[in-house]
């Protein structure tokens, strides 16, 4: 999946879970609680189907380290299903 299509979907999550369908992603995270943070992993864990660590969860400050950790898992999956 390409980084453009993960920062898409991205966008959506957050429009939908902080209900503001004009949002536009910057890279800093902010202005919201930690529960709409809680809320907004979970969502990003379910769109992209696998769980952050906690290490993950606690490295994650930008919507760039987002973008970056879904690539990287999804291309970690993508090796695997592939096999040997």
């Amino acid at each position: 999946m390409s980084e453009d299509a993960i920062r898409e979907a991205l966008t959506g999550i957050f429009r939908r879970v902080l209900r503001d369908e004009k949002l536009v992603l910057e890279d800093g995270l902010g202005g919201f609680d930690s529960i709409a943070y809680i809320t907004l992993i979970a969502e990003i864990e379910r769109e992209f189907r696998f769980a952050f660590s906690t290490r993950e969860i606690h490295r994650m400050s930008t919507v760039g380290d987002f973008v970056c950790t879904i690539a990287s898992r999804c291309s970690m999956a993508s090796a695997r299903d592939a096999g040997p």
